[in-house]
């Protein structure tokens, strides 16, 4: 771990501080797609479960509730294929 003097270390929120630790790209792109697959479940649970869901309210948050979930599987599965495309060497070349 690199160590910076105290004095550097005080600052802004720490901006001198580097931690050690750092995921590998392999590792990221494999936890992006558990839990793009986790988030896309729970997305698909609240769509199937919006037709037993009786009051208008409860419905409507139900709706937000799966389409929030759906954005976050979206995200989080387009973040697993750009580790994927930096993995393989993709990233940078045009069609």
């Amino acid at each position: 771990m690199v160590q910076t003097p105290a004095a550097q270390a005080v600052g802004v929120f720490f901006c001198g501080y580097h931690a050690a630790v750092q995921l590998s790209a392999h590792l990221a792109m494999w936890a992006s797609v558990v839990f793009g697959l986790v988030c896309l479940g729970f997305a698909a649970d609240g769509f199937l479960g919006l037709s037993a869901v009786a009051d208008a309210g409860e419905r409507d948050a139900a709706w937000s509730y799966a389409w929030f979930w759906t954005f976050l599987g979206v995200a989080t599965t387009g973040l697993g294929v750009l580790y994927w495309k930096l993995l393989t060497g993709k990233a940078g070349q045009g069609d």
